[in-house]
């Protein structure tokens, strides 16, 4: 008997019966000398514990299949984004042919970006205006322009990058005793990756639009007075996680990158600036 699969059976049969020429390779599990009563609970068991299809997933159908051929944003930022997760020069590239990114949605610690937030972030990186004008010069360069940011991130904030160091002493205030804490970063959490994507919109721009060379690697050099550390009394990671606190990092960032100013500093203009 088929336990699980019988619509997906009816649709081969009736295509076979059109056409003759159609016999695909089915995959299968069998399962031998089942009573009636443990092939009922088979069926309970697949159809209650059977989880959605990963987002990365469908977006790689989508991406690499589906609408291959497709020329409109949604595709584009796909490929910028499968191209940031799979290409070797890349800084979200495979190290040792293991990825970086998480493409299963499901929470990795050690993989805490996932393929759903490198997209997202991407399009907030490349806004349909930004998009359209980068690539009516040439359809490589918002790619291009994307590597070379996340570059100058990584060049600039090492050590949060890295995840090195990952502990330190600390002295203990009542026994003395020295003890190694974890040190944990938040620059590849998603309120990071994506506070500095929508950054990176304005740096692209920002570079796009000088005629200085370099302009880009000097803006993302600024980032290296970013404290990535997540702790209580860091006042870089006061801000919601996820997409909630990406607009307060965001402008803490782009204060920082053109104006110069970290976070708690006062501001003093000048009676020229106030004008």
């Amino acid at each position: 008997s088929i336990v699980d699969g019988q619509h997906r059976r009816g649709g081969c049969v009736l295509e076979w019966e059109e056409n003759n020429d159609f016999l695909p390779e089915i995959p299968v599990i069998l399962y031998f000398g089942l009573t009636f009563v443990e092939e009922a609970e088979l069926f309970n068991i697949v159809n209650v514990t059977q989880r959605k299809l990963p987002k990365a997933l469908i977006e790689t159908t989508r991406g690499d299949i589906t609408e291959a051929e497709d020329a409109g944003y949604a595709q584009q930022i796909r490929r910028i984004a499968f191209s940031l997760c799979r290409d070797s020069d890349s800084v979200w590239g495979p190290v040792n042919n293991v990825e970086q990114i998480n493409m299963t949605g499901v929470r990795d610690p050690n993989r805490p970006v996932t393929y759903e937030g490198l997209r997202r972030s991407t399009a907030n990186m490349f806004p349909p205006t930004l998009l359209s004008r980068l690539s009516s010069i040439d359809e490589g360069i918002p790619l291009k322009y994307a590597k070379r940011f996340w570059k100058g991130v990584r060049e600039a904030c090492t050590e949060a990058w890295s995840g090195h160091p990952s502990t330190r002493e600390e002295t203990d205030p009542i026994t003395g005793d020295s003890r190694s804490v974890k040190i944990q970063y938040r620059i590849k959490d998603l309120v990071g990756v994506a506070s500095l994507a929508k950054l990176g919109r304005d740096v692209i721009t920002s570079d796009l639009e000088s005629k200085a060379p370099g302009k880009l690697e000097d803006l993302t050099g600024r980032l290296v007075e970013v404290d990535w550390e997540k702790r209580p009394d860091n006042p870089w990671m006061a801000t919601q996680a996820g997409f909630a606190g990406q607009k307060d990092l965001y402008e803490m960032l782009h204060s920082l990158v053109y104006n110069d100013r970290r976070p708690g500093e006062a501001v003093n203009l000048t009676h020229s600036q106030i004008a």
